[in-house]
């Protein structure tokens, strides 16, 4: 096996080499002609592939990327060299050009040996984004190769996206019986903390990624290390934690920048944005959000671009700029759809679906979020299902159906609080405290609204505090009055 200094998932492609060596030596196969299929056909390009591999695994996308692009231009027609070349591209965030130069490798494939095949072929896969049919294959190559960190790291990676939290978290647990340094990479850890955000385990994925941090500092893994700390700031937002969680995304920023990463100065923006944007500082927040549309922009990333767009709409809106909010969410949600991201395609719909519920069309806007809310339930996303549900409670209410309002926003509720998400739950409660008063629950409203406000308070949440104070000093007025 090899080790954490030789490992990441550019090593892919020499680590299944080797798998597929050893077994079909196992089986009595030979494996004349072999080399030839697989290295590039000069020995500069070779040494350029060679290069361009160790970059990768240095965590130097950006040198990998120019190394891999020469070595593709000596050998136009190597199916292995391409295929690292669009990983390095999807880690640079160039989403479309990892898209198209997997396409050239599968293309390119079919001479391969078998087990190197489906390394393409699964890479392939997930740069269409058919997140089910690459983890199938990930998980065959390491059924074959059990004791391979690497291939386990791709399967769970793959059964995350596609919506398998559960199944992700398995097969970490099963990679952390590996012997050290394999069972401390702190790749495990974030790892992890992207599968139990995705299952909305907030506090396990602060953890996980607090673990990973402080691996990869330790390593002097800085691009890893600025990663999980923007992966950290989302979860200690969610528990409403909001000082260590801007904190956190200030800290990835100062890495990001440090090390000239426009990505991942994007993601720190970004988390620090969504800090700002609850806590009333909405200026703050736009600043942010329009830094990272701009990195992310710069770099050609479209699926971090479609992120920017959607939050910076968020901040529009609240600034009463419902215009130009909606042009942004429909332009966010065309490139979620155009680049195969089915949870950021929902997203985008029940944003945009606010916006319809803000103009009159209450009946486009509800079916809208219906739609939103199957597919993000199929996903097994909670923390988005949460937030639709919130939203079609709004739509009900203002549609006349107190009771279907009062159902969705209690679900949400209900769900925000099995899963810790407390930076929403003073809005939901907000919420729900102003359908009950519709309905003329006048004590039990006047409970949800003093709930809301301690927690907006606690929290630092301007916008819900001041919702929850006013409609409770109405509230009591109301009482004071029968």
């Amino acid at each position: 096996l090899l080790t954490y200094e030789s490992g990441s998932e550019a090593e892919l492609f020499d680590l299944v080499a080797r798998a597929g060596a050893a077994l079909r030596t196992k089986l009595g196969a030979t494996a004349e002609g072999r080399g030839r299929s697989l290295l590039p056909a000069s020995p500069e390009a070779a040494r350029l592939y060679a290069e361009g591999l160790d970059a990768l695994r240095r965590f130097e996308p950006e040198r990998g990327r120019d190394l891999l692009a020469r070595a593709v231009e000596l050998d136009p027609d190597n199916a292995v060299a391409r295929s690292a070349l669009a990983t390095a591209w999807g880690a640079l965030g160039y989403g479309e050009r990892a898209a198209a130069e997997a396409r050239r490798a599968y293309e390119r494939a079919a001479s391969l040996p078998e087990t190197e095949r489906l390394v393409v072929e699964a890479r392939y896969y997930e740069a269409a984004g058919e997140w089910g049919r690459a983890a199938e294959l990930w998980q065959a190559l390491w059924n074959a190769a059990p004791d391979s960190l690497e291939l386990g790291l791709a399967t769970a990676r793959a059964r995350t996206e596609a919506g398998a939290a559960g199944a992700a978290l398995s097969a970490l647990a099963s990679l952390r019986e590996l012997p050290p340094p394999e069972s401390e990479d702190p790749r495990l850890d974030l790892a992890e903390a992207t599968a139990a955000g995705a299952g909305a385990e907030y506090p396990r994925q602060a953890e996980a990624a607090g673990r990973a941090a402080a691996r990869a500092r330790a390593l002097g893994a800085k691009l890893l290390a600025s990663e999980a700390l923007v992966t950290r700031s989302w979860a200690l937002r969610n528990l409403g934690r909001a000082d260590e969680a801007l904190a956190a995304a200030e800290e990835a920023g100062s890495l990001a920048a440090e090390l000239g990463d426009r990505g991942g100065a994007a993601a720190a923006e970004t988390a620090a944005g969504a800090v700002l944007a609850d806590r009333g500082d909405l200026d703050g927040a736009r600043r942010a959000y329009e830094g990272a549309l701009a990195f992310s922009r710069d770099r050609g990333d479209r699926g971090g671009a479609a992120r920017a767009l959607n939050n910076l709409a968020v901040v529009l809106r609240g600034q009463g700029d419902l215009a130009a909010a909606r042009r942004l969410y429909e332009e966010a949600e065309t490139i979620a759809v155009e680049t195969g991201n089915r949870r950021g395609a929902a997203y985008a719909a029940a944003n945009v679906a606010a916006t319809l519920a803000e103009a009159g069309e209450l009946d486009a806007a509800k079916r809208r979020l219906e739609t939103a809310l199957a597919t993000l339930r199929e996903l097994s996303d909670p923390a988005g299902a949460a937030s639709a549900l919130a939203s079609l409670g709004g739509v009900e209410r203002r549609r006349g159906d107190l009771a279907a309002a009062r159902a969705a926003l209690e679900e949400s509720l209900t769900v925000r609080r099995s899963i810790g998400q407390r930076a929403g739950e003073a809005a939901a409660l907000a919420a729900l405290a102003q359908v009950l008063l519709d309905g003329g629950a006048l004590a039990e409203s006047g409970a949800r609204f003093a709930e809301a406000l301690a927690l907006a308070r606690e929290l630092g949440q301007k916008g819900p505090e001041a919702v929850s104070y006013t409609h409770l000093r109405a509230h009591e007025t109301v009482l004071d009055l029968v």
